[in-house]
């Protein structure tokens, strides 16, 4: 018979959640080690084995995955890749400086024996296949593919993940005889599936950009409007909103600062509005007006009063 174990942080006090998590994940991913909030996480973990295949389901609160970062591998995890099926929420693998963000049906994979990371979601359901090299038909190309993004909407990486799910539906009634027979589907199912194309990176997706653009245009006026925040409402990873304004040359704090300075602008220079100082700086999001003259100033080269009076002016 296949065993399956079952660990979840209800099973621990909440002083005690993280310390106990990171003991289940460093026996299921030699070098693991999981960093999160304390007050609110939660998570559930599954593990088995199919034949070779060491299989295991995630479902955790936000928080940040990373191997390797305290040790180094050895023999045993030279010659094995990790691949992460997106089920549900979003989750962003970062190594070898390439990064790929998935959302639901997509997938990524590690090399097992080099560092990464996995930035993951609230809600977040993840399938993990620990696989050896000897199962894939092209090791090399596979291991070149590491942290790019498959789209979940290719048909053979979407039987990949409807046949995990249905392996974990039945894996405690199944025999060994079985789980041999069905690692030689799943290599073949994940050959398939790795034969697919690589998605762009999606902080390169002008379509990801806009929507989270977007959503902060239409909440400027929020003084909590922050990274975390983003990251919290929109449901990406906070490392891949970090990645996006990078590319963009900026920061998200950043943005948002110069984004409410323009607005205010905009605001003061309307001849017709009677708004103070003090109102302009809180519609547009600041809670303190010093602040907000003081970066004004800092951007525009005078004070709002200034700028206001000067923009009058030229209306009389």
């Amino acid at each position: 018979m296949v065993s399956v174990a079952h660990f979840s942080t209800a099973q621990a006090a909440p002083a005690h959640r993280i310390a106990y998590w990171n003991e289940v994940v460093e026996q299921s991913f030699r070098g693991g080690a999981v960093q999160a909030r304390h007050n609110d996480f939660a998570a559930e973990f599954w593990r088995g084995s199919v034949g070779p295949i060491r299989l295991m389901r995630a479902k955790a609160s936000r928080s940040t995955v990373s191997r390797w970062g305290a040790c180094r591998a050895d023999a045993v995890d030279a010659g094995r890749v990790v691949l992460h099926l997106q089920n549900q929420g979003f989750s962003q693998t970062t190594q070898h400086a390439q990064s790929a963000l998935l959302a639901a049906g997509d997938l990524t994979l590690c090399d097992a024996a080099r560092p990464y990371t996995i930035d993951i979601s609230d809600r977040n359901d993840l399938l993990v296949l620990d696989i050896p090299l000897s199962g894939l038909l092209h090791p090399k190309q596979a291991l070149d593919r590491a942290a790019q993004r498959l789209s979940g909407a290719q048909p053979h990486i979407a039987l990949l993940r409807r046949f995990v799910l249905s392996l974990w539906d039945e894996m405690g009634q199944l025999g060994d005889a079985d789980g041999l027979v069905l690692s030689r589907v799943l290599f073949d199912l994940v050959n398939l599936a790795l034969s697919s194309p690589a998605e762009v990176a999606a902080t390169e997706s002008p379509e990801v950009r806009d929507r989270i653009v977007h959503w902060i245009s239409e909440r400027l006026t929020d003084p909590h409007l922050c990274t975390s925040a983003i990251a919290q409402q929109t449901g990406y990873p906070t490392r891949t909103i970090q990645d996006l304004f990078a590319r963009m040359g900026t920061t998200p704090t950043d943005y948002i600062i110069r984004q409410r300075l323009e607005r205010a602008r905009t605001m003061l220079a309307d001849p017709a509005a009677s708004r103070s100082i003090t109102d302009v700086a809180f519609e547009v999001g600041f809670n303190d007006s010093n602040y907000f003259s003081r970066l004004f100033r800092q951007r525009f080269a005078m004070t709002p009063r200034a700028f206001k009076t000067n923009v009058h002016h030229r209306f009389q």
